[in-house]
C-alpha cells in the first residue's frame, strides 16, 4: 500500500516537473538539474517514510525503473557525433546545417527552432567560397550577352573603352553580321551615336550676276530677241592715204572696265565700229566726231558721245538700230536785251557736258540771263517776274528736265505735248 503512494507521488512529481520545465528555455545543463532535482525528491520521501523501510535493492530496482520511465516518455537517443570531411566545391552551401559543437548529455525534452539566416550575395563571400578549391573549373565560359555600342569612323574603328576581364579575353566577342548601308542622297553615313550634320551648298556661275550699274535707260522697243556674244570690237579710222584701217592702241585709250561695262577715250577720229564683223555704226560727214564710247556688256548696248549730242546703238528686230540726240539742234535757250526782245545764247554762254547715262548738262555763265527754254519746239520754262535766272540746266533719256536755281531745283516732264512741273527739291548749286 504505502509502495503505490510513493509511485503515485512520484509520478506526479515528474508531471510537474515535466510542465515546469518545458515553460522554460532548454539549455543543456537542464537535464543535470532535472535529474539531481527527482534523485533528491525521491531520497526526501523515502526519509519521511518512518512505517516501512525499503532495502537497499528494492531502492536500487525504483531507481532503475523511474530511469527507464523517463528514456521511454522522450525517446531521444544522444546525439552521435560524426566527423564531417572538407568538401570541395564552387557552389556555396545553400541549405544551413548545425554542427555540435561540444558533448551534452540527454535530456527529456529537447526543443529545437528553425533558424532563417539571409545571405547578402557580396563579393567577398563568392571569393571566400572559392578559396579553398584549387582543381579548375568545368563551367564553359559564359560571352557577355548585353550589347556593346562601337562608333565607326572612315579612317579607323574606336576601341572600345571597358576593361577586358578574365573570361573575355579567352574567347573573342562574336558580333552579329552587319548589313552593308546603301548609298541615299548623302555620302557619307555617320554611325547613330553621332549626329552628322547636314550643311546645303548652292553652286552658281560666275557669270550669272553682270554689273547693271549705270546702264542706259531702255527705249520703248520690241521683246527682247536672241543677244549677241561679244567676240571683236574693232576701231576704223582714215589713214593719211584716205583709207580705212584700224586704229592702234595710242588712238584710244581705256578709262574704265569691269564687268558690266567698258569705257573707251577716242583719240583719233572715228570712222566704223565693227561688231561681230558687223559694221554697227558709220560717221556721217555732216556731223562732229565722237569724243568717247562706252559699252554695256550685259545687253550689248554702245553709247557714242559727241559734241552736239550722243547715238544710241543697240540691236533690235534682228538688226543694230542708230539713234541720235542732237541737243544742239533740239535744245534752244533765250535771253532779253534791255528792250525786252528775245535772243537766242550761242556755246559761248553756256558749257555743254556729255556723260554716258546718257545725260547732257548745260552750265550758265554768269552773264547768260537765260529767261526761257524750249526744247523741240515745245517751251519747257519761262522766267516770271518773282524767279531768277537759272544757273543750270539737264536733260535725260527719260524725258525729264531739270532746271537748278541757287536754292532749289524744279523738275519738269513731258507730257501729252507739253512740260508740266512735277516737283521742286530744295538744294543748293554749288557753282
Amino acid at each position: 500500500m504505502n509502495k503505490c503512494v510513493t509511485y503515485t507521488y512520484i509520478i506526479i512529481l515528474i508531471i510537474i516537473a515535466d510542465v515546469y520545465c518545458s515553460d522554460k528555455q532548454h539549455t543543456p545543463d537542464d537535464d543535470d538539474i532535472n535529474f539531481d532535482t527527482i534523485v533528491k525528491e525521491l531520497e526526501t520521501l523515502v526519509d519521511e517514510d518512518d512505517v516501512e523501510s525499503i532495502d537497499e535493492e528494492g531502492f536500487q530496482n525504483v531507481v532503475s525503473q523511474l530511469e527507464e520511465l523517463v528514456a521511454t516518455d522522450h525517446d531521444i537517443p544522444p546525439p552521435i557525433q560524426t566527423p564531417i570531411p572538407p568538401t570541395h566545391t564552387q557552389q556555396p552551401s545553400k541549405e544551413p546545417h548545425y554542427i555540435p559543437t561540444k558533448e551534452h548529455k540527454p535530456s527529456h525534452l529537447d526543443i529545437r527552432q528553425p533558424i532563417q539566416i539571409l545571405k547578402r550575395p557580396t563579393k567577398e563571400s563568392k571569393e571566400s567560397s572559392t578559396e579553398p578549391t584549387k582543381e579548375p573549373t568545368t563551367q564553359e565560359p559564359q560571352l557577355i550577352t548585353r550589347p556593346i555600342q562601337i562608333l565607326r569612323r572612315p579612317t579607323q574603328p574606336e576601341q572600345s573603352k571597358e576593361p577586358p576581364t578574365q573570361e573575355d579575353s579567352k574567347e573573342p566577342i562574336q558580333q552579329p553580321p552587319q548589313e552593308p548601308t546603301q548609298q541615299t542622297t548623302q555620302h557619307t553615313t555617320e554611325p547613330a551615336g553621332l549626329e552628322p550634320e547636314t550643311i546645303p551648298v548652292e553652286v552658281g556661275s560666275e557669270e550669272e550676276e553682270e554689273g547693271g550699274d549705270d546702264e542706259p535707260p531702255q527705249e520703248p522697243s520690241e521683246p527682247t530677241e536672241i543677244i549677241m556674244t561679244t567676240k571683236t570690237l574693232t576701231f576704223m579710222k582714215m589713214n593719211d592715204e584716205g583709207k580705212l584701217v584700224k586704229m592702234h592702241l595710242r588712238d584710244f585709250l581705256i578709262k574704265y572696265i569691269n564687268s558690266s561695262k567698258t569705257r573707251y577715250r577716242l583719240k583719233a577720229n572715228l570712222e566704223q565700229l565693227i561688231y561681230d564683223d558687223i559694221i554697227i555704226f558709220e560717221h556721217k560727214p555732216e556731223n562732229k566726231y565722237c569724243t568717247s564710247l562706252t559699252h554695256y556688256k550685259s545687253r550689248n548696248v554702245f553709247i557714242l558721245i559727241s559734241p552736239d549730242g550722243y547715238y544710241l546703238v543697240e540691236y533690235c528686230k534682228s538688226s543694230w538700230k542708230v539713234k541720235f540726240e542732237n541737243f544742239a539742234k533740239s535744245l534752244n535757250v533765250y535771253t532779253q536785251d534791255s528792250e525786252g526782245k528775245e535772243i537766242q545764247l550761242t556755246e559761248q554762254y553756256y558749257e555743254i557736258k556729255i556723260n554716258d547715262r546718257p545725260l547732257i548738262h548745260y552750265r550758265f555763265n554768269s552773264d547768260a540771263n537765260c529767261t526761257k527754254i524750249i526744247h523741240k519746239k515745245i517751251i519747257v520754262w519761262e522766267k516770271s517776274n518773282d524767279e531768277d535766272h537759272p544757273l543750270a540746266l539737264s536733260i535725260g533719256s527719260d524725258k525729264k528736265i531739270k532746271i537748278f536755281f541757287k536754292d532749289y531745283v524744279k523738275v519738269l516732264i513731258r507730257y501729252h505735248g507739253k512740260y508740266l512741273e512735277l516737283s521742286i527739291i530744295k538744294a543748293t548749286y554749288k557753282t
